[in-house]
């Protein structure tokens, strides 16, 4: 019997007589109690086990705790130095920027302003008030004769998405205070990945450059000037004296004196390059167009350059189709654009090769076409052809003489007259020049002098 049973019934039946109606009652309650006993020895014992296991899982929650923090603490210290460092780099990224000599704009692909540097601030009176406005908000942009360039001209170029830089020499920025900045513009597209993210752009004060540019053109213009006297001296002496004005000369003396000809001719006609050049330059050439007729014009060209063309043994071609009757044009600086491409044709064009001249009437005006089979313009150098004093590498090396400044010419005379140049070109394959004059005919220009 249950021990706990045995003492209930000594305190109730002292003489530990049960009766025997209760002995099966007892018995019951005896199993219950054992039962009882058994189930919380079992409960204790899961209780144990339970709160054994509980302690070693709370144990190891504590460890993992422990190891978490010192990992968010070594994280944090780990971001804590990233950040230091990240704000080191863009102190001195910022430094570097507003360190600059050239003022910096970076854009959003809409031409909204992102950020610029304290260059830009000083040279084009930007707050940052300006972050997030159209740049054209906050300034305009112009050629030297005042026309507005578009934002895709001149700071995407003409394929916006483009890797290469895109570098204009020479633009005037206007800002919204009305200064009047010459600049050099040099710009890049952001790209991440595939997708453009905008530009920047670097503005580049050249208003001392330009003065000096003009410093150095007006000593090229003084000094041809001053080197045109001894040179026409020469040239009168030397005519005279191949005429025997200075008496009779022996075949030796004419030969020298041919060449003392020759040289100076070169000479004067250097002179007279580097003046047109000056002139261009500094703006003071005029354009004064009237009525003239343009075939007649182009044939007096050739006549001129006729020598040159049975020398070479040219095959050279017209072809004039609709041509209007007359044209307003400076007739002196139309001859200019005929002589220096039909000569350069001529020049360029191996012995026998063919030269063509082309003139057509358009519904937009003139055209003009001067093709040749000539040594053609490399590829790599097709972009400088009409750059002051350049000349490709085969030219150089098929003509010797030369100034480099005969294209450059044409291009300014056919631009400033309202008109248009362009060229296609295939190394040793020729050349094809074409010119357009608006129906109209050429702008006049105001100027004090003429190109020779």
């Amino acid at each position: 019997m249950h021990p706990s049973l045995e003492r209930a019934i000594a305190k109730y039946m002292p003489d530990g007589l049960i009766p025997p109606e209760y002995k099966e009652f007892i018995s019951v309650i005896d199993r219950a109690y054992i039962r009882s006993e058994e189930d919380r020895t079992l409960i204790e014992r899961s209780l144990e086990l339970a709160s054994k296991e509980l302690n070693e899982r709370n144990k190891a929650l504590k460890q993992k705790k422990q190891e978490v923090e010192l990992e968010v603490i070594a994280k944090t210290k780990e971001l804590h130095e990233k950040v230091i460092d990240l704000a080191e780099v863009n102190a001195k990224t910022e430094l570097v920027f507003n360190s600059m000599g050239e003022a910096l704009i970076a854009f959003d692909p809409t031409g909204k302003v992102l950020f610029f540097n304290e260059r830009a601030h000083t040279m084009f009176a930007l707050t940052p008030s300006v972050v997030g406005l159209l740049w054209t908000d906050i300034f305009t942009l112009e050629d030297k004769n005042s026309h507005p360039i578009s934002i895709e001209l001149a700071l995407m170029g003409k394929t916006p998405h483009s890797e290469n830089a895109i570098y204009e020499p020479l633009v005037y920025l206007v800002a919204k205070n009305g200064k009047r900045i010459p600049v050099a513009i040099t710009s890049a597209p952001l790209i991440v990945g595939d997708h453009p993210q905008g530009w920047v752009t670097l503005f580049r004060d050249i208003k001392a450059d330009l003065e000096i540019d003009q410093a150095k053109t007006e000593f090229v213009s003084l000094a041809s000037h001053q080197m045109r006297t001894p040179l026409t001296a020469i040239k009168g002496y030397t005519s005279m004296l191949l005429e025997g004005d200075g008496g009779e000369i022996s075949d030796k003396q004419r030969i020298y004196l041919a060449a003392i000809e020759r040289s100076n001719n070169r000479m004067v006609d250097l002179i007279n390059a580097l003046l047109n050049a000056s002139r261009i330059e500094l703006g003071v050439f005029a354009i004064e167009p009237k009525p003239i007729n343009i075939v007649e014009v182009a044939d007096i060209a050739i006549t001129e350059l006729n020598v040159q063309i049975v020398q070479r043994e040219i095959v050279f071609s017209k072809n004039y189709t609709e041509v209007p009757n007359t044209i307003n044009a400076d007739p002196h600086l139309t001859k200019i654009i005929f002589q220096n491409l039909i000569s350069n044709a001529i020049k360029y064009t191996p012995k026998g090769g063919a030269v063509s001249l082309s003139l057509s009437g358009t519904p937009n005006g003139l055209s003009i076409e001067v093709s040749d089979t000539g040594i053609g313009i490399p590829k790599n150098e097709q972009s400088k052809i009409f750059t002051k004093l350049f000349r490709a590498d085969n030219a150089r090396i098929t003509e010797t003489e030369g100034t480099g400044l005969g294209l450059y010419i044409v291009k300014s005379v056919v631009e400033e007259s309202g008109g248009e140049i362009f060229f296609e070109s295939e190394e040793n394959k020729g050349t094809r020049f074409f010119v357009s004059l608006p129906v109209s005919g050429m702008k006049q220009r105001k100027g004090t002098r003429g190109l020779q």
